[in-house]
């Protein structure tokens, strides 16, 4: 990427603090994945980009979190 990435979200563990197996990373990205190429957010089409860039907003971002049962940990940003 040519330019530094700015983190506006964390998404962590389960908000709930039930007792079960520990929080796989790897499968939580890949239900993001899914959930984002099911509602029709394309992958983006620039040349640079990489493969695990979805246009998309921060707003659904953060209801997939949410329905996954995850931590959203807003961080302050200067653009």
């Amino acid at each position: 990427m040519p330019e530094d990435p700015v983190i506006l979200r964390v998404y962590s563990g389960n908000s709930t603090e039930l007792p079960g197996p520990p929080v796989s990373y790897g499968e939580l990205e890949k239900k993001f994945h899914q959930l984002l190429a099911a509602a029709g957010h394309s992958k983006t089409s620039a040349r640079s980009g990489g493969i695990e860039w979805f246009a998309t907003t921060i707003e659904f971002l953060d209801q997939i979190a949410l329905t996954l049962d995850l931590v959203v940990e807003k961080r302050d940003h200067d653009l």
